[in-house]
């Protein structure tokens, strides 16, 4: 398990400094946590990213975390579904939750839990 979720992580912070040279950048938190173990730290985002997203996975006992940069425009559009796959009913009856949170100041994505 520790060594999926390492290879995962290195996938997600590789993908996160292609471009780290302009101090203009975004900065998000970029990483992998499962049922919290795991890591996160804090990259400059490539230009085209203004915005860091959480990805929140719950499925039963399992929590899955990923933080990364991401366009403001597809981090909204992935957040547009919180209502069904997040807070929907069969999201919640059947115990599995998928949902995306935005945010664009640097190092803003600290959540690891689902708000109400």
């Amino acid at each position: 398990m520790k060594t999926i979720l390492c290879f995962l992580a290195v996938g997600v912070v590789a993908v996160a400094t292609q471009d780290a040279s302009d101090p203009q950048n975004m900065q998000c938190l970029v990483g992998v946590s499962i049922n919290g173990e795991g890591f996160f730290e804090t990259v400059d985002c490539v230009n085209s990213e203004e915005a860091c997203q959480t990805k929140i996975e719950q499925r039963g006992a399992f929590n899955v975390v990923y933080k990364r940069c991401k366009r403001q425009k597809e981090c909204d559009n992935n957040a547009r579904n919180n209502e069904l796959n997040c807070y929907g009913p069969l999201a919640i009856a059947n115990n599995v939750k998928v949902c995306h949170f935005c945010c664009s100041t640097p190092g803003c994505n600290t959540m690891n839990e689902i708000p109400n």
